[in-house]
């Protein structure tokens, strides 16, 4: 369940568009990240990385709202 701050804060990304972490230009995350920008509608703006770790800890300071990535860069950051 949502608390109300949080479902502000996804009304207002959804409105003004967020950052998102996708890998290099045409990458398999790139491609995934725009098919699902396409399908929910989301507004979010590409931040190509050249480095997994400086867009995973983007991701986990909040400065990018999302990021797809494959299980094996994540998974120091889960352990």
């Amino acid at each position: 369940m949502l608390r109300p701050a949080e479902g502000e804060q996804r009304r207002t990304r959804k409105r003004r568009g967020c950052n998102c972490s996708l890998g290099g230009v045409g990458t398999p995350a790139h491609l995934i990240g725009e098919q699902f920008k396409l399908q929910t509608s989301t507004r979010a703006q590409h931040v190509p990385y050249a480095q997994f770790p400086q867009a995973i800890g983007d991701l986990l300071n909040g400065t990018n709202a999302f990021m797809f990535i494959t299980m094996l860069p994540a998974l120091a950051e889960v352990l």
